[in-house]
């Protein structure tokens, strides 16, 4: 059969009807999602743990008490789920099923846009392809905000396809992108290109901006009553969560400072400074053991050695590193620049920890893969087809390419691309917003930035769908 009679009215009326119904094809991408949900489980159960997880496992089986070095709303809901199953792998149990949904809604919105069941297929990618299935069964906060904003942004593309009922899917994305928010707080500034379409869509609807107009702010935008209404959420959600665990508070923020105090402040002038003796010696002693390692980043865990309690417990000296900092810095803002450059570059050229497996510190709690063989088969997908064959997947510079190239060749017609640019542009600041801070070159802090230009390719690919047919047609 030729091309042409491939794509003949004929044909494709054969193959709807080989595909049946709607409803048909949501059936068949479920049983499809969760049986591909049901082998990442298998290969990654009782799931992936670093030394970070071990600590919020600590907590959720009640060890020591809660802290918020990780997030304490991801740490106690971890808590409930032992309670009630008695079995910490159920979390990963948990995000792995929460991203076979996801999928299933991803498979959902691409057929309803594209109406070809091949394209709905392509929905499976967050838990089919090597850059976005490496990290679904690995512990960590990064992995849940990225989930939850990715549920979020599809539930604001099924909100934009059906508009009697879009602000109730559209309400319906906000608690995934508060628990999102609470667990990462630091995404904060991602979400806000995803407010702004999510106030798009809602105030579409008549009966909403009616309500909006006569109830609560007759003057302001409703982009300014979505972020009141969010900022609310955030902030209440966090006050109720700091109530019920009452976590001891770190001061995380001082860790970027001594990272900026070690590598871009010379040592003879924190020597000259106002500092106490025993701070400048210790950040002197901080510095000869980073040369030593070779290490460019993250003094606090490298070089500094501990803080007043421990491992995850704020430094000794907190109020007066931060003194130290504003006395300091402001005058070497030259090799702060320099230092900078130099760690944004080795965050986005450089990756590590794309695929964790059992640690030296997991083999001590006794973690072993429910099933060895098909972890093995996954981690051949991943590393040594993805990670080896693919590596530009899991560098951060490719992610910053990919979301300002798209933003750029979609930003003349916005009015039709509001989802995509929310998409990159949320991408793209959160990549961005590491720049004073990023302490390593971990592949995690690339997740949702890679989950969010991935979906925008896919939406692309729907929307175009007819398109590109039609165009291959008449070339064959």
């Amino acid at each position: 059969m030729t091309s042409s009679h491939l794509f003949s009215p004929h044909v494709r009326d054969r193959a709807q009807q080989i595909l049946g119904s709607r409803r048909t094809a949501l059936i068949a991408y479920a049983v499809i999602a969760a049986l591909l949900g049901y082998v990442v489980n298998r290969a990654m159960s009782p799931g992936a743990l670093t030394h970070d997880s071990f600590h919020q496992l600590a907590q959720a089986e009640g060890r020591i008490g809660y802290d918020d070095w990780h997030p304490v709303i991801m740490s106690a809901g971890w808590r409930l789920l032992i309670q009630a199953t008695g079995d910490y792998g159920t979390l990963v149990t948990a995000q792995i099923g929460f991203a076979t949904v996801c999928a299933w809604l991803t498979c959902w919105y691409l057929y309803d846009r594209s109406t070809s069941f091949r394209i709905g297929l392509l929905g499976l990618t967050v838990l089919a392809a090597p850059h976005t299935a490496n990290l679904i069964g690995v512990i960590w906060k990064d992995t849940q905000m990225g989930l939850t904003y990715y549920a979020g942004a599809v539930l604001l593309l099924i909100a934009s396809r059906h508009s009697r009922s879009a602000w109730v899917w559209g309400l319906a994305a906000i608690p995934f992108f508060v628990y999102g928010t609470l667990v990462r707080k630091n995404a904060v500034v991602a979400l806000v290109p995803l407010l702004i379409w999510l106030s798009i869509i809602l105030f579409q609807d008549a009966r909403v901006r009616g309500w909006i107009r006569r109830r609560i702010l007759r003057a302001a935008s409703c982009t300014l009553a979505v972020f009141g209404l969010f900022a609310g959420l955030l902030l209440g959600g966090g006050a109720a969560v700091d109530a019920a665990t009452k976590p001891a508070h770190n001061s995380q923020f001082t860790q970027v400072m001594l990272d900026d105090l070690v590598f871009a402040v010379p040592q003879s002038a924190i020597d000259s400074s106002s500092a106490p003796q025993h701070l400048k010696d210790k950040i002197r002693d901080a510095r000869q053991i980073c040369t030593d390692k070779g290490a460019v980043w993250d003094v606090y865990w490298a070089c500094w050695g501990a803080g007043a309690n421990g491992h995850f417990t704020e430094i000794a000296d907190k109020e007066e590193v931060i003194v130290l900092w504003k006395e300091t810095l402001p005058h070497y803002l030259p090799r702060y620049v320099d230092y900078r450059a130099e760690t944004f570059a080795r965050f986005l050229f450089t990756s590590k920890l794309q695929f964790p497996g059992i640690s030296d510190e997991g083999r001590e709690h006794g973690v072993e893969w429910d099933s060895p063989r098909l972890h093995q088969a996954m981690h051949y997908y991943v590393v040594d087809f993805g990670v080896t064959q693919l590596p530009w997947l899991y560098h951060a510079w490719f992610w910053l390419a990919g979301s300002t190239l798209l933003g750029l060749a979609l930003i003349r017609r916005w009015r039709r691309h509001i989802a995509e640019l929310s998409l990159v542009a949320s991408a793209w600041i959160y990549l961005m917003s590491y720049i004073p801070v990023v302490p390593a070159q971990d592949y995690r802090y690339s997740y949702w930035p890679a989950l969010a230009v991935t979906l925008t390719v896919l939406v692309l690919l729907a929307r175009n769908w007819r398109g590109i047919l039609l165009r291959f047609g008449r070339r064959s």
